[in-house]
């Protein structure tokens, strides 16, 4: 990570980018990617590599890697096979770096603080709800209750142990993110937090990275989700579930 000898106040404006050199390599490399139809472990170890250390100055960058680990550790016979899902994630990539081509990243973008707006979710069976605490203007608070119902078929695969609790539990970090960006008329810079008592949840967002390949996809769209906004990573706490009441009414709200 480094700045340009052209912009030298990058450091006062609290600013970073990758070196230029960099940055067209890796985009002169990824479109060659998506054309192929398998590559040797040891290539594919050198890109993931590669783009794992570009990621952590790249607001959004860490929440791609789930299934590119999976697809390392499942390697049959030294060869892995570029699959659709990794083909859109190089192409994920390549957007990523394309919009950080020509302009610095303010490191609010990347460093967590103090959230501005705070919440509560849960998740249970049959849907997803919570609480956003919003500040207003003049010192007022804004109260955001939401409750999203799963569709049947998520309720089926649930029932089937296709998708486990975890599974949604990610799903109501993801959908707390995108009622808060409903509610809000900007994001930009924000920093948010949620608590939740899904464990997993909480672990898998803090490392940007999930056992669950479906999981993986989730914190992959959540992770775009705040490049696009320009806000600061979101914060997903642990807290005990006898004192997530509000959220897990919320999550419960139709179906009890």
């Amino acid at each position: 990570m480094g700045a340009r000898q052209r912009n030298p106040r990058m450091g006062v404006n609290c600013t970073i980018c990758l070196p230029e050199k960099k940055v067209l390599k890796i985009q002169a490399t990824l479109p060659q990617l998506r054309k192929k139809k398998k590559v040797t472990l040891n290539e594919f170890q050198k890109i993931a590599g590669t783009l794992h250390h570009a990621s952590m100055g790249i607001p959004g960058g860490r929440g791609l890697f789930t299934a590119i680990w999976a697809a390392m550790k499942g390697c049959n016979k030294g060869w892995i096979t570029l699959t659709p899902t990794l083909k859109e994630i190089f192409s994920d990539f390549g957007w990523l770096f394309r919009e950080i081509a020509n302009k610095p990243i303010n490191v609010a973008q990347i460093i967590p603080k103090l959230p501005n707006a705070h919440g509560y979710s849960d998740a249970c069976k049959y849907g997803a709800g919570g609480v956003w605490i919003i500040p207003g203007p003049n010192g007022t608070i804004r109260y955001i209750f939401w409750s999203i119902d799963f569709p049947p078929e998520v309720i089926r695969l649930f029932e089937l142990h296709i998708l486990s609790i975890n599974d949604l539990g990610m799903a109501e970090v993801l959908l707390a993110w995108l009622v808060l960006e409903c509610h809000m008329h900007s994001l930009h810079h924000l920093q948010a937090g949620i608590e939740c008592d899904n464990s997993s949840s909480v672990h898998w967002t803090r490392k940007y990275s999930a056992k669950s390949l479906r999981a993986g996809h989730l914190l992959r769209a959540l992770a775009l989700r705040q490049q696009i906004c320009g806000s600061a990573p979101l914060l997903v706490i642990g807290i005990q579930g006898i004192l997530n009441d509000m959220a897990d009414v919320a999550s419960r709200y139709s179906s009890d």
